[in-house]
């Protein structure tokens, strides 16, 4: 089956509405990286997301770009019987020409990305996450905090000689994709609850189905810096700037640089520094930084940063 192509290229629209998104494909020789430019240059401050999906259980995917953006994932990957997926973001872009290039941790075969570019910056809520194998495809039920929230699912079905797109959800947009390969959607939430991503291809096959949600009026995001202390073994004392001082910061601390972040800190002051211990000495380890305003929204992460323990 020829797979179709899925573009949509648009402009001048409000804060957090999408703008442009594009794909690439590869095929049945393994290969590790793969890149996917924008057709038009990106906006400063735009958010930018990046969805990737390949044939094979097991391996992670990290992100980066022309632009020296910072890709956060927004889960570890969605595996299904013979495939995976993953979506990582960056809440504050950078302006210009961009080409993404994904980097994935061991080769793999019939990769699928889709890059797309939404106005302004936005901070992940919540995410769901499912796999089947039938006609119709869900992520699944994530509750949202606020109301009009951006809801993006993002889906991957297996064989496209099975199955090719069919419908998005009711209510959902399609963005980008590929017909034979998976498809992006959005809509907008109406207010705060329950919401799913749902659509149907035609054929009943493996599929992966996931759903993003992003909010708008972010609370500032920090920046971290490694805070000179007297060499303690396995301790670190983080510190960090903020334009506005919110309720409390979240620090994330984890081995692999991009995440997953296995260490998760709520400070649960103003304070812009924070003391962990624990550590291993001598282990590189890799920091982002949020903030927490006063009505519990989550920045998007601050630049990620490296350092390694005493």
């Amino acid at each position: 089956m020829k797979a179709s192509v899925i573009l949509f290229l648009l402009a001048g629209l409000a804060h957090g509405q999408f703008v442009q998104g594009n794909i690439a494909d590869t095929g049945p020789t393994a290969t590790q990286t793969v890149t996917c430019a924008f057709p038009s240059p990106d906006a400063a401050g735009d958010t930018l997301m990046v969805c990737v999906s390949w044939f094979a259980p097991t391996a992670k995917a990290t992100a980066t770009d022309t632009l020296g953006d910072q890709y956060t994932p927004v889960s570890a990957p969605v595996v299904d019987a013979v495939a995976s997926q993953q979506v990582l973001y960056c809440g504050n872009a950078k302006a210009g020409s961009n080409t993404v290039t994904v980097q994935l941790s061991t080769p793999v075969t019939w990769i699928h990305v889709m890059v797309l570019e939404y106005t302004g910056a936005l901070s992940l809520d919540t995410q769901s996450s499912a796999t089947g194998n039938s006609s119709t495809l869900s992520s699944g039920a994530a509750t949202t905090a606020k109301g009009q929230e951006f809801l993006i699912g993002f889906s991957r079905w297996d064989y496209d000689y099975l199955g090719s797109f069919g419908a998005p959800g009711p209510g959902f947009t399609v963005r980008v994709g590929s017909t034979a390969r998976g498809i992006a959607e959005d809509t907008v939430s109406a207010a705060a609850g329950s919401y799913s991503a749902t659509m149907s291809i035609r054929g009943g096959e493996p599929w992966i189905m996931q759903l993003v949600a992003f909010y708008t009026g972010a609370a500032p995001t920090p920046t971290p810096v490694a805070a000179p202390t007297p060499p303690v073994p396995g301790q670190v004392t983080m510190a960090w700037t903020a334009p506005t001082p919110p309720v409390s910061y979240l620090l994330s601390i984890g081995t692999e640089s991009g995440g997953p972040y296995t260490m998760r800190f709520n400070t649960g002051s103003t304070a812009t520094q924070y003391k962990v211990t624990g550590l291993t000495s001598g282990q590189t380890y890799y920091a982002v930084v949020e903030s927490v305003d006063a009505e519990g929204n989550v920045s998007c992460p601050s630049p990620q940063i490296s350092f390694v323990s005493p």
